[in-house]
């Protein structure tokens, strides 16, 4: 499954640092596991209702430009 790094975390498996917007592919047991750390992820497929909309940091959506 595909998530979208929102708070930046150091991988406790790699050591690698995954900054904040990253998109990574990983497993579901895998993606479960980073939720029960923290707040770090969310699924790519989740766009904050808007198609074609990218969040602004501040709450907001803003176009893509797409």
């Amino acid at each position: 499954m595909k998530i979208i790094v929102t708070t930046e975390f150091v991988d406790i498996h790699t050591g690698m640092l995954h900054p904040v917007g990253e998109e990574l592919t990983v497993s579901k047991a895998r993606y479960a596991e980073i939720l029960r750390a923290g707040s770090f992820v969310r699924p790519a497929a989740q766009r904050n209702g808007k198609k074609g909309a990218v969040p602004d940091g501040n709450g907001n959506s803003q176009p893509d430009g797409r």
